[in-house]
């Protein structure tokens, strides 16, 4: 009854240094994946008329972030997956949201340089990188009879980042 695409490949580097190899495997994981998980659970949804799909892209989706325009371009598309499946499966019943995390405290993260990090953290008003448990409540809360009048939306969890 639930889909959380998650699963993701981070890269970063600019656009004109970063090989076609890598390309495609961030294209595959992050954007063909979620693509076809989604494809295969609405399918099963569809038959039940009820569900729910949480994507989680990224702030990154949101506004564009120097040295991560590979991974920005993937997030930002499964936004806009997310808001048109919102109006493809809602009328049989299907909810599909999106979670957009700012920086968590996670394997991908745990590559920044500490000048990188203390930017980071400097710029968010919270004062600090996020960590899983900020968001899990939020998708939770995403998948229960709580979230069942909404859809298509975008919930950007972020420490204030993006303000």
């Amino acid at each position: 009854d639930a889909l959380v695409n998650n699963a993701a490949l981070g890269h970063e580097g600019v656009l004109p240094n970063v090989d076609e190899v890598t390309i495609d495997a961030m294209l595959s994981v992050n954007l063909k994946a979620p693509l076809l998980l989604a494809r295969a659970c609405a399918r099963q949804m569809l038959l039940k008329e009820r569900g729910a799909i949480i994507n989680i892209v990224s702030v990154a989706a949101m506004r564009g972030v120097a040295g991560l325009s590979v991974y920005s371009a993937t997030k930002a598309a499964l936004v806009g997956m997310t808001q048109s499946l919102a109006r493809e499966l809602g009328p049989r019943g299907i909810r599909v949201n999106a979670v957009a995390p700012g920086y968590l405290e996670t394997d991908m993260s745990a590559s920044l340089s500490e000048d990188a990090r203390a930017r980071i953290v400097r710029r968010t008003p919270l004062g600090r990188l996020g960590k899983t448990d900020d968001i899990v409540p939020w998708i939770e809360m995403l998948l229960s009879p709580a979230a069942g009048f909404m859809t298509g939306q975008v919930l950007v969890i972020d420490g204030g980042a993006s303000v």
